[in-house]
């Protein structure tokens, strides 16, 4: 966090993320607007990600982030199999003090989500350096002709 607040770009971020809260519901106060900036349910930079999210992936919660480094789909394979690959942290509580947990979950209707049939593939891990490394979780039975599953990405913090 003090290394967000000491970023040239924090006020002027913080100016457009309360103008555009005001925006939206016009009975909050400019205070009210800018004290939610720095909640990790906030969007800082309004990209769609939330600020744990960005944090959790090692994105810039104050910016445009690479899309190279996001979350990707991988191209379907012969196997049937979906793939989702994203960037963590390897140990997260020790590289950054917050102690964030990835979950990969299925859904067949995008209401109802389930870790159940969603398994990390360890064989295609990628050490990135600095103690960072992109994963890859695969569904454990194909796709059925016809048939939808969608994967995401959920980051907590007990």
């Amino acid at each position: 966090m003090e290394y967000r607040k000491n970023d040239v770009r924090y006020e002027r971020i913080k100016d457009r993320f309360s103008a555009r809260i005001l925006t939206k519901s016009p009975e909050n106060t400019s205070d009210e607007a800018r004290q939610v900036f720095d909640e990790d349910y906030s969007d800082s930079d309004g990209d769609g990600y939330s600020n744990l999210f960005e944090r959790a992936m090692g994105l810039d919660s104050l910016g445009a982030d690479n899309p190279q480094f996001m979350p990707i789909k991988l191209p379907d394979t012969t196997d049937g199999k979906q793939r989702i690959s994203f960037i963590r942290y390897k140990t997260p509580l020790q590289t950054t003090g917050e102690d964030f947990r990835y979950v990969v979950e299925k859904s067949t209707n995008l209401r109802t989500w389930s870790r159940f049939g969603v398994l990390h593939d360890a064989s295609k891990d990628i050490d990135l350096g600095g103690s960072m490394e992109r994963v890859t979780f695969t569904t454990e039975d194909p796709l059925r002709d016809g048939g939808k599953n969608f994967l995401r990405i959920r980051v907590y913090k007990p």
